[in-house]
């Protein structure tokens, strides 16, 4: 009795291997492996078999799906979170958060777009700083919402949507900026209108006309600078030197002596960028400036312009002057 009990127990043992066979050649799934095939199937693997986040859609400014991965979305939702904080993005400190935001790629458009449409009309350098950004990334995919920012009511966003569109060069946006242009041309927006030409030129076709007529917008004397914005003196003199804009060297030395320390800085950056040689006396003079940054950028520029970095001071810049009879010649007319 025990011998045919042993022989039932392996006839069974038997069976149930062979079942177990047939299931996995067949290519059904063990019972025992349901639940983890289950989980891999939530989540997308990469080759290695490590497990990813999964893609969000999300709409784009013209209506189009961008499949943005949902963890750098959050990420760079929580970096702009951190640039609304004044002690953390500020004109004077910078913003370093917004450095962080430029890396995460697709996501960081669909991020910046995303909160400005939902927070319409906030204010705070942070949503410069996001403007600049989707200029600066160069995704064709920023033309329609900073286009549509074109007739934004606060200067200085419409203005950075401006430059933003001219660091894109997008074909498709031009129509609306030269309408735009067209439209606030007499106005009194120096720092808007000089964003507009920039642009316009930008997309092309290239004109020097349109940048002389840009450095006629420029103040040719210091009579002419408690008439303008300093927020206009300060665009203006960045794209001039982003430009470049040689016609309105003239006036960026007169910029590089402004009370306003924003200004002089980016004026004098864009002498250094325009090697100005004319410039040489007013930035000597720059380094005894009361604001150390301002004097790093006139040490910078001078040996830009020079190619001798062997003067460390005032004193020895003005005896290098001095031999070579350094003088500012008279404005352009």
């Amino acid at each position: 009795m025990r011998k045919g009990l042993l022989i039932t127990v392996l006839a069974v043992t038997t069976l149930t291997l062979s079942n177990c066979k047939n299931q996995t050649s067949s290519g059904t799934p063990h019972p025992s492996h349901t639940s983890s095939s289950t989980q891999i199937d939530k989540t997308s693997s990469n080759r290695s078999g490590t497990a990813t986040e999964p893609k969000k859609a999300t709409s784009g400014p013209s209506g189009t799906v961008l499949s943005v991965d949902s963890g750098d979305l959050s990420k760079a939702l929580l970096r702009i979170q951190t640039m609304k904080k004044r002690k953390s993005c500020n004109r004077v400190m910078g913003c370093p958060a917004s450095i962080e935001l430029a890396g995460l790629g697709t996501a960081t458009e669909a991020a910046i777009i995303q909160v400005l449409r939902k927070e319409k009309g906030a204010d705070g350098y942070w949503v410069i700083k996001c403007i600049d950004l989707l200029g600066q990334l160069g995704r064709q995919d920023s033309a329609v919402f900073l286009s549509s920012l074109l007739d934004d009511k606060r200067t200085e966003v419409r203005t950075r949507a401006a430059l933003a569109l001219g660091r894109l060069s997008a074909p498709s946006t031009k129509e609306a900026v030269e309408n735009t242009f067209a439209r606030i041309k007499d106005g009194p927006d120096l720092g808007f209108k000089m964003a507009l030409l920039y642009a316009i030129d930008r997309i092309g076709p290239f004109s020097t006309q349109r940048r002389k007529d840009a450095a006629k917008l420029l103040p040719k004397d210091k009579t002419g600078l408690g008439k303008i914005s300093p927020l206009h003196l300060i665009t203006a003199a960045e794209i001039a030197k982003e430009w470049p804009i040689p016609e309105a060297l003239g006036s960026l030395r007169i910029l590089a002596s402004h009370i306003g320390p924003f200004i002089r800085r980016q004026a004098i950056d864009a002498l250094g960028r325009l090697k100005d040689t004319g410039a040489i006396p007013v930035l000597v003079g720059r380094l005894k400036d009361e604001v150390p940054s301002i004097r790093t950028a006139s040490m910078r520029a001078l040996r830009a312009i020079t190619g001798n970095t062997e003067p460390k001071t005032e004193e020895a810049w003005e005896a290098w002057c001095s031999k070579r009879e350094c003088r500012t010649p008279p404005p352009r007319k």
